[in-house]
């Protein structure tokens, strides 16, 4: 059977403005009701709108998960297998061709998602689509789901354990980082008392062999003290710190940002070479199974 190798992301939803944690929704039960229920007259479809475009979502009362989607700009055409030739690809009228992401959800408010293609509905989409039919516990008003991702903080750790870190790139607003002191404070000292709005980037490499010792201690510890800033919460705009762990020869990047707790998945396709939607959702579930304790741990239990 063909399959293709997609991409399983895993989000927590959290309830802006603020991005605080929500309590934990039996959400089984809330999508139960959506696949019986609709917002435009088909049992187990509702619609809202998202960046100018129009999405849907479609319940499966089976899997207790969510297929999101968007119609394609153009519609795909087909290739010979044996010439090569290009030619149309039939499309009945009443039908239209669409980019896909499917979700299922999980304790602690964590979505797990795969997307058809690049040009599907993001995690930010589902979370409208979330906000607009089940929508967060109102606090002050106006408050909605936002989907953030779940990264490893072991990824962190490794540039504490790292054999040598060898360049840091980092993006940052001079009146977010506190107090008057350390290394990225020193790097950025001139930028302060500027206009707000502007962002300052800083771009250290260390020289290659022994020229390069003293560099790479620098380079570290500006590394260490931006790691300690986004652990403390303090809003980064960009941070990559290039690093070699012990007994590796090849730099690995790490991101701060967006070290995501991800696996790829050979997931089945239908005849028609699209994606099977039971298998992507089990694919999902497996998924999820496999890296639970590493999603636990980067994000705690406590979601009071």
């Amino acid at each position: 059977m063909a399959t293709k190798t997609c991409t399983v992301s895993f989000f927590q939803l959290l309830i802006a403005p603020d991005e605080v944690r929500a309590a934990e929704v039996d959400w089984t039960a809330k999508i139960d009701n959506l696949a019986r229920t609709s917002d435009c007259g088909h049992p187990g479809v509702h619609k809202c709108k998202y960046g100018g475009e129009e999405i849907d979502g479609v319940v499966s009362i089976a899997s207790t998960s969510v297929s999101v989607a968007v119609g394609r700009a153009l519609t795909p055409r087909q290739r010979n297998t044996v010439t090569a030739a290009r030619s149309a690809l039939p499309v009945d009228p009443g039908h239209e061709p669409v980019e896909e992401t499917f979700f299922a959800t999980f304790p602690r408010n964590v979505i797990g998602i795969v997307r058809s293609s690049q040009s599907s509905p993001s995690h930010a989409a589902i979370a409208a689509w979330l906000t607009k039919t089940l929508p967060p516990p109102q606090v002050n008003g106006g408050e909605k789901w936002v989907a953030k991702a779940i990264v490893d903080p072991d990824q962190y750790r490794a540039i504490a354990d790292a054999e040598t870190v060898s360049s840091v790139d980092f993006s940052v607003k001079p009146e977010n980082i506190p107090g008057e002191e350390g290394l990225i404070h020193a790097l950025i000292n001139g930028a302060f008392g500027f206009s707000d709005g502007i962002f300052v980037e800083v771009r250290l490499r260390a020289r290659r062999g022994k020229p390069g010792e003293r560099a790479r201690d620098d380079i570290r510890d500006v590394a260490d003290e931006l790691v300690q800033l986004h652990e403390s919460g303090v809003p980064l705009e960009a941070a990559k710190v290039g690093i070699k762990r012990v007994g590796e020869t090849v730099t690995e990047v790490i991101d701060l940002l967006n070290h995501r707790i991800t696996t790829r998945e050979d997931i089945e396709l239908l005849d028609d070479a699209s994606l099977d939607e039971d298998a992507v959702v089990a694919h999902i579930r497996s998924a999820y199974v496999t890296l639970q304790e590493q999603i636990a741990g980067a994000i705690g239990t406590d979601n009071g």
